[in-house]
């Protein structure tokens, strides 16, 4: 088998700027514009996204009865599409940087823009019920349940095989899951957010959700092997630290230790996904992002991803980290395949996903500049130095 990922880092010799765009209307294939500004970034990503997709509890319901007329919206073919014309505009263009591509893929629920979700809804039996066997619907699909019997194979077949056909057919490399910690939101933590499933119908002890936990780990280690041998490196987003002390000092269970360790053991590579890095002005959770990033690099040897959101991005103008900060954060954690991308609410943007758009994405200064590679790993000097 091949290294993953597929292709030789660069991140030293010029700053590595990710993309992670999508239309927020209905998709179509990027413009020579917009081919260019998204093969200067050495990582690129696509998804599809649009306000029209949120579904009503009744239309998932009917979904799941068999009516499936307008629910269904695959984006496979689209997504495949322009990977290819990505990949034909990288290697033909002078000065174009794009290596990486990687499709969208969701951890936690049978999402609606795949062909794969029709199995989950014929065989409801893998879907998240509460104690009155109503499925749990996000506003884009079914959660799925991990511990189901059956439901890992059926993950592998119906997921991980549609991921690795549509590697076989365009430029795809990479794949990116979002929400593989997103069962951290669940009890006792808190509720599902979009979910339609009572809290008082969940009844989930805290050693349900390590269950839990484990369960959807082992899925996605046995993904990571089986995505390697296909040739598709895949990045799993974590929104929380997952070292022992850090989630023991922020009072969380150690559930994403227990992911980590899991994921670590694969012998398959992948990368961390942080999403929203250093969001906030500086301070401990910052700091912890930090810490868990140099955890997992040397001693797990697991590359970050890095999300950033600038001053003013979030509705209330929580997201105020600026971007000169939030890139010195992500060098003092840099190593190999690493890579950085920071996004927001611009004006132009319309639509629910704006930071997640292809309008939400500018190109930054501190992205012309060259660092070069670490000199050494990271000490820590006192509290926010290092």
């Amino acid at each position: 088998m091949a290294a993953i990922p597929l292709w030789e880092y660069k991140g030293y010799d010029s700053f590595p700027a990710m993309f992670f765009g999508g239309n927020v209307t209905a998709p179509g294939m990027n413009s020579e514009p917009q081919l260019r500004f998204d093969t200067r970034h050495q990582l690129v990503g696509l998804a599809t996204f649009g306000d029209e997709g949120m579904k009503k509890p009744e239309q998932l319901a009917a979904a799941a009865a068999g009516n499936r007329t307008g629910y269904i919206t695959p984006a496979e073919d689209w997504q495949a599409a322009n990977f290819r014309s990505l990949e034909r505009y990288a290697k033909a263009t002078p000065g174009a940087k794009a290596q990486g591509f990687f499709a969208y893929r969701q951890a936690m629920y049978a999402l609606y823009y795949f062909n794969s979700t029709n199995y989950f809804l014929d065989n409801p039996s893998l879907l998240w019920h509460d104690d009155q066997n109503r499925i749990c619907w996000y506003p884009y699909g079914a959660l799925f349940n991990f511990s189901a019997p059956g439901f890992e194979d059926a993950f592998m077949e119906h997921v991980i095989e549609e991921i690795c056909d549509e590697a076989a057919t365009s430029g795809v490399n990479a794949a990116f899951f979002d929400g593989v910690d997103g069962l951290g939101i669940m009890p006792p933590r808190g509720a599902p957010f979009g979910t339609n499933c009572s809290m008082d119908h969940l009844n989930m002890s805290q050693q349900d959700f390590l269950d839990l936990m484990t369960a959807q780990a082992k899925v996605f280690a046995r993904a990571a092997v089986r995505l390697n041998a296909c040739g598709v490196w895949p990045m799993y987003s974590f929104g929380s630290a997952i070292d022992e002390s850090i989630s023991k000092s922020r009072g969380y269970p150690a559930a994403e230790t227990v992911a980590l360790d899991i994921l670590a053991h694969s012998n398959a590579t992948w990368s961390r996904y942080y999403e929203y890095w250093q969001v906030g002005a500086w301070g401990v959770g910052c700091g912890y992002s930090i810490d868990n990033a140099l955890v997992e690099s040397q001693k797990y040897g697991v590359p970050l991803t890095a999300h950033a959101y600038p001053a003013g991005s979030g509705s209330g103008g929580e997201f105020n980290t600026s971007v000169t900060y939030s890139v010195a954060a992500f060098l003092i954690v840099q190593s190999d395949y690493s890579y950085y991308a920071v996004s927001s609410v611009q004006p132009s943007c319309e639509g629910l996903a704006r930071q997640w758009s292809d309008c939400g994405y500018l190109w930054h200064d501190e992205y012309d500049v060259k660092y070069g590679k670490p000199l050494g790993a990271a000490k820590q000097i006192s509290k926010g130095v290092w």
